[in-house]
């Protein structure tokens, strides 16, 4: 059996929260009122920072994101697998 590879997708989770921000046109210190969190929590989710897991579902669900698939793209865990091409 072939091996698989995971493939990257396109997005990190911080680029889906700057596109979701920018395209309801949210600034940062907006989006943590929205949200109920710090503007430096939302500034630092934006940068790519993880250290406080339980705010990117709470960010994310205030942006009309699906909070479960974000946190499983910051997991890294949407991963479409690569096959062998047949034949």
């Amino acid at each position: 059996m072939p091996s698989l590879e995971k493939v990257p997708i396109e997005d990190e989770f911080h680029d889906i929260l700057r596109k979701a921000m920018r395209g309801q046109g949210l600034t940062d210190e907006v989006a943590a009122r929205k949200a109920g969190l710090s503007t430096e929590t939302v500034t630092s989710l934006c940068e790519g920072s993880l250290e406080d897991e339980t705010s990117l579902p709470i960010l994310g669900k205030a942006l009309g994101l699906e909070p479960n698939s974000l946190v499983r793209c910051a997991m890294k865990l949407n991963r479409p697998r690569v096959s062998a091409p047949d034949g």
